[in-house]
C-alpha cells in the first residue's frame, strides 16, 4: 500500500484522531514505519516525520493533494532524497536522529501533547528511555520511558524542535 505512494504527497489519518490530516511527501519506508517530508501548512515544508503504519487508518490523495504537490514541485521541493537511512529497527534510527538533529518530538494517540527531547537507550525492543526538553528550552533532570508501541509519531528536523534546542544550547553556553 505504501510502496504506490513513494516520493508522492499524500494526507494521512491517524487511528483515533478525528481532526487531523497529515500531509507530506513519501520517501522511505518499512513494514512498520513510514517517513514523510512534512507539509506543514500550504506550501510551507517543515521538517521530517516518521509514521507507524499501525497507527495509520487512511492514506489519501484527492485534488487538493495533487495541487498541492505540484505547486511544491514549481518550488522544486526535493521529492526524493532522504535525511537518514530508515532502519528495521527503530532504536537505531532514533540514535541517528539524535545524532544527526539533537532531539526528536514524540507524539502519542492525543492530538494537543509532543513530548520532545532525546534518545538515551534501550536494553529491549519495547520500551526506551528519553531525556525530555521542555516548552521552555530546558532539559528535565528525570529521564522518562516511553513504549515504542505507543507512538503515533516521531518528528525532527522541524522549526518547533529546532528552535528549542537552539535555545536551550544557548542557555547551556551561557
Amino acid at each position: 500500500m505504501i510502496k504506490d505512494y513513494l516520493n508522492k504527497l499524500v494526507g494521512i489519518r491517524l487511528k483515533g484522531r478525528k481532526k487531523e490530516l497529515i500531509l507530506g511527501i513519501v520517501l522511505a519506508y518499512n513494514e512498520k514505519w513510514v517517513l514523510t517530508k512534512c507539509n506543514a501548512v500550504d506550501y510551507i515544508v517543515d521538517g521530517y516525520e516518521l509514521i507507524a503504519i499501525d497507527k495509520i487508518s487512511t492514506i489519501e490523495r484527492g485534488e487538493n493533494i495533487t495541487f498541492i504537490e505540484e505547486v511544491l514541485k514549481a518550488k522544486h521541493v526535493d521529492f526524493y532524497s532522504t535525511p537518514i537511512q530508515l532502519k528495521n529497527n527503530i532504536f537505531h534510527t532514533l540514535k541517528d536522529i539524535g545524532s544527526k538533529y539533537g532531539a526528536f518530538g514524540l507524539e502519542f494517540k492525543e492530538e494537543d501533547c509532543v513530548y520532545v527531547g532525546k534518545y538515551v537507550d534501550s536494553e529491549d525492543d519495547e520500551y526506551f528511555a528519553f531525556e525530555e526538553l521542555s516548552a521552555s528550552g530546558e532539559w528535565f533532570e528525570e529521564i522518562d520511558e516511553f513504549k515504542i508501541s505507543k507512538v503515533y509519531k516521531i518528528d525532527f528536523d522541524g522549526d518547533y524542535v529546532e528552535s528549542l534546542l537552539l535555545y536551550a544550547n544557548r542557555k547551556l553556553s551561557e
